[in-house]
């Protein structure tokens, strides 16, 4: 059976000097496992904010998102990173890479804090790193890659775990077209491989029309451009 995330009537406002600026509106939207989502709209507009709510990093002001029939409000701590940790994959316009770790270092990081040995996880880091195109990388570390590998080790670390839903933040913001493109790709590859749920952020048409589904946010509201 499918894993389904759900959002319901979401809103979501922030306080900017004296004035509220809302940024959601009473917004609904459902997503399956194994399908793409693409999110689209002007910068500010509130992709960011949703994708946040979605992955359970924030929450909403009203409504609610559930995993399954399950609230991410209420679950508990251990419910809680077991779900960001296992869950959910995450990939941000910024790589967010530890300076001080090698690439395969950073790729195990979340298999790592989920208690298993370096050792266990080892052949399946080298995995990843060679679909990656990174295996020569694999003890280099961050500051000695280019801005497109930085965001392959990204991809690679939020795919250790095996997630049900990747969510990924402008990947492509910081990358040249042919680079960008290389990373959709991938992206879009290991989606269908490992029927994994995808939803993408971005304002890049490239991006955007690599995807099944097309939302765009607009005055707040989730206006359907493809499906």
């Amino acid at each position: 059976m499918k894993k389904v995330i759900v959002a319901h009537d979401i809103s979501k406002s922030f306080k900017q000097g004296q004035s509220v600026i809302q940024v959601l509106h009473s917004l609904n939207l459902s997503l399956e496992q194994g399908h793409s989502y693409a999110i689209t709209g002007i910068s500010g507009a509130g992709k960011s904010t949703l994708l946040h709510i979605l992955a359970g990093l924030e929450y909403p002001d009203h409504g609610s998102v559930s995993y399954n029939g399950k609230n991410l409000a209420d679950l508990s701590t251990k419910e809680k990173e077991h779900w960001l940790n296992s869950t959910i994959g995450m990939v941000f316009q910024q790589p967010y890479l530890i300076a001080e770790l090698t690439v395969a270092q950073n790729v195990a990081l979340k298999a790592l804090i989920q208690g298993q040995s370096y050792a266990q996880i080892e052949p399946w880091v080298d995995q990843l790193l060679s679909w990656c195109n990174l295996s020569a990388k694999k003890n280099a570390y961050p500051g000695n890659l280019s801005g497109g590998q930085q965001q392959r080790v990204a991809l690679a670390r939020a795919l250790c775990t095996k997630p049900t839903f990747l969510f990924a933040d402008e990947p492509t913001g910081n990358l040249d077209e042919a680079t960008g493109t290389m990373l959709i790709e991938l992206i879009v590859q290991f989606q269908q491989e490992w029927d994994m749920g995808l939803v993408i952020c971005s304002h890049d048409a490239y991006v955007v029309q690599s995807l099944q589904t097309i939302y765009r946010i607009a005055d707040g509201h989730l206006v359907v451009e493809k499906e």
